[in-house]
């Protein structure tokens, strides 16, 4: 009985075990089936393709502006050849992006002239020949220019700031009675004396060059204002650079001012400033105008700078044009409106009408550089001596 039993126990033990092997073999998942690989889909092809040929076009582009660069220089040495003969001065090429609303009066090959007409906005690249000893002025000899599609000029300008110490832009605009040329030559010797880090522009609008080119010269820069805000726009977004500063001499801040103003008033502004130093040297604009500006374009702009001077004989002529105070003179009192730097400059050297002390003066020009090259405020600028009018303080220069 007892092995009967035992057996009968096998038996059933067997049977659960059959039955347990067969539900696992039936629960147990099959092995997953392997991922189908697939190549890219034709349009994935497209688009590859696309970028390749796109780089090697950026890569040939790069090629062309270094080589345009070396050809430029290579002119600049041919002309002081030309000009000096066997007695060439120690002297560098300085090379000089621009953009300009004039019309071009004669174009030679690859190089063209601007003239003191209206025209359509044109940008280029020009070259002088700068005296290594920045006591002498711009060499006397005509400068390269050579104008630019607006795409490669802006092409032009990323690589430019891309191989500079500094990621950073100056835009330079010349103020009444000067022709392209001499702005040329002004912006190069203001880049070259401030041994600036990053690249200079300079934006020409059509001024008459002639004195009594005066009231043409105001109404063109009321005409060259949505050029010069456009431009600077695009400046600020198509650059590269982590900053952009803008340099503004006698007339030309009428443009400056008045297209900040424009693009503070814009509703989709962009939140950080457009402009991180803005200089204004010896302002052509009404004082009360101005002040009404300066809060007005705060939102655009980092920090402003004004340079004044009572020795400014052709702010004076102005005031008695226009019959109102000039920002850029200092009497009856000197301009001040919170928020900006005001600098007496009427203890510096200058020329015989006291205008283009941005140029012509050492101690302003080594102010200038402390300002763009350390951004320091002229709290701590050497050479400044604060002064007060009004319970409100300024700075005047030391000579």
């Amino acid at each position: 009985m007892f092995f009967d039993r035992l057996n009968t126990l096998r038996t059933l033990c067997g049977v659960v075990l059959s039955l347990s092997l067969i539900l696992g073999c039936a629960t147990t998942p099959p092995p997953p089936t392997p991922p189908v690989v697939q190549g890219p889909t034709v349009e994935e092809k497209a688009r590859e393709e696309e970028r390749a040929r796109a780089l090697v076009e950026l890569e040939r582009r790069r090629a062309a502006i270094a080589e345009e660069r070396h050809a430029i220089e290579q002119e600049v040495a041919s002309r002081v050849n030309a000009a000096f003969g066997n007695t060439p001065p120690d002297y560098a090429a300085v090379d000089i992006l621009y953009a300009t609303d004039r019309r071009v009066v004669n174009k030679e090959g690859a190089e063209a002239a601007y003239g003191p007409d209206r025209g359509q906005l044109q940008t280029g690249l020009f070259a002088v020949g700068m005296p290594r000893d920045l006591r002498k002025d711009p060499l006397d000899i005509r400068a390269v220019v050579r104008p630019k599609p607006l795409d490669d000029f802006f092409l032009t300008l990323q690589e430019y700031v891309t191989h500079s110490k500094r990621k950073e832009v100056f835009v330079f605009i010349h103020g009444y009675y000067t022709a392209f040329d001499e702005a040329a030559r002004r912006t190069a010797q203001l880049a070259y004396a401030l041994g600036f880090p990053g690249v200079a522009i300079l934006y020409s609008w059509p001024s008459q060059a002639a004195l009594t080119g005066y009231l043409t010269d105001e109404t063109n820069i009321e005409w060259t204002i949505p050029h010069f805000r456009d431009f600077l726009k695009q400046v600020t977004t198509k650059a590269g650079a982590e900053r952009v500063h803008v340099i503004a001499h006698s007339m030309g801040n009428r443009a400056v001012v008045a297209g900040l103003r424009q693009l503070a008033a814009e509703p989709q502004r962009p939140a950080a400033p457009l402009v991180h130093e803005l200089v204004l040297m010896a302002p052509d604009v009404d004082a009360d105008i101005f002040r009404d500006a300066m809060t007005e374009i705060r939102s655009v702009v980092s920090r402003v700078t004004l340079y004044s001077s009572s020795q400014d004989k052709a702010l004076l002529i102005s005031k008695t044009v226009h019959g109102y105070q000039r920002a850029g003179d200092t009497k009856p009192a000197i301009v001040m409106v919170p928020g900006v730097d005001t600098i007496d400059a009427s203890a510096a050297d200058t020329s015989v009408t006291g205008h283009s002390y941005y140029a012509d003066s050492r101690s302003v020009l080594f102010d200038l550089y402390t300002l763009l090259r350390h951004g320091d405020p002229p709290e701590i600028r050497f050479g400044l001596l604060p002064k007060e009018q009004g319970g409100q303080r300024y700075w005047m220069i030391q000579p």
